[in-house]
């Protein structure tokens, strides 16, 4: 007999569940970010006159990111205790970043504000990011060493603009890169090359139908 329990995790490890989580939050992420014109408000700006709604895009990101990035590592058979305390601790900062109201004065608010969004950032991107290092040292995929290399310079380029800038272009740049590449490793299977050693691209796929 199962218990509730059973059902949730049944259900949170679904990969269908996971899917339709991520195209539609990512649809709210994106909307969101069109209530003002994104080429002069960032996201945290347009929380400045929509703070519930930028709550509710806090709740949603770190949603759909702990969701896919769990169902990775369970479809790549990726431990890590590094990246499970990450994503706790991702989600306390994009609770306090939703908090913390951004202001255009530097200062311990800005700074806040700013730091625990990194904080949620580099700690959702932390699994897919060892998962593809992992690929390209041991298994000698190319395609986790493109995305990989990729993922540095696209992040720090975005995130200078961003600065230099103050629109929300930059920020849409940022998340479409990074749920792409989580998309690609979840649901294609491009990256079945980064399977462990002693497993084969059918037992990648036997996972998914198993967590499905």
């Amino acid at each position: 007999m199962t218990t509730w329990k059973d059902d949730f995790f049944a259900m949170v490890n679904n990969r269908v569940f996971c899917l339709t989580c991520l195209v539609v939050g990512m649809s709210f992420l994106i909307g969101y970010t069109f209530i003002l014109n994104p080429a002069e408000h960032t996201i945290s700006m347009i929380g400045l006159e929509h703070p519930w709604l930028f709550r509710l895009w806090g709740l949603v990101a770190a949603i759909i990111a702990v969701l896919n990035n769990r169902y990775m590592m369970r479809r790549y058979d990726f431990k890590s205790k590094l990246c499970t305390i990450g994503m706790v601790v991702g989600c306390v900062g994009i609770a306090l970043s939703v908090n913390i109201p951004t202001t255009d004065d530097w200062g311990w608010q800005l700074v806040g504000h700013w730091g625990t969004a990194i904080v949620f950032g580099v700690s959702m991107v932390l699994p897919a990011s060892l998962l593809l290092l992992r690929g390209a040292i041991k298994q000698k995929s190319r395609r986790a060493l493109i995305v990989l290399v990729a993922l540095v310079p696209v992040s720090l380029g975005m995130l200078t603009w961003l600065f230099i800038d103050k629109g929300g272009i930059a920020q849409q740049v940022i998340m479409a890169f990074l749920i792409g590449a989580l998309a690609l490793l979840n649901y294609t299977k491009l990256f079945n090359d980064c399977l462990p050693e002693d497993a084969c691209p059918a037992q990648g796929e036997a996972k998914e139908a198993i967590a499905t």
